[in-house]
């Protein structure tokens, strides 16, 4: 039987992303998008990560407010607290990432410019 672990979400970023470096010297990038369900005003709040040039190109590109389109795998991670207890993180490891907030525009939900897959291109949308 075959499987699949695929997430789609467009939201705004709650704050500017955070990057780090990897014990090999890559970059890796998180930041948390909310995703707005118009149906019952709920937002929902998802991590996202991303690593290497990709996670460079989020971290020069994104700030909070700023509406992304991110495709991605969906993980679980589980560690042992302090105290004694388990603990788990759902997070979205990215393979795209689409800007669609201009870089030089106040956040907002215009929809233009994006990063992944093909470079900076028009969304026709």
């Amino acid at each position: 039987m075959a499987s699949a672990n695929v997430s789609i979400k467009i939201g705004n970023l709650a704050k500017d992303p955070e990057t780090r470096m990897s014990n090999n010297n890559k970059a890796i990038t998180t930041f948390r998008i909310g995703v707005s369900d118009h149906f019952s005003d709920e937002t929902q709040w998802f991590n996202i990560v991303c690593f290497d040039k990709l996670a460079e190109a989020c971290a020069r590109n994104l700030k909070k407010g700023r509406l992304v389109y991110v495709q991605g795998r969906d993980q679980i991670r589980s560690w042992k607290g302090d105290d004694g207890k388990w603990n788990n993180k759902h997070e979205i490891i990215a393979t795209q990432v689409q800007f669609l907030t201009p870089k030089n525009a106040e956040p907002a939900t215009q929809s233009y410019g994006s990063y992944g897959g093909g470079g900076n291109e028009d969304i026709p949308f």
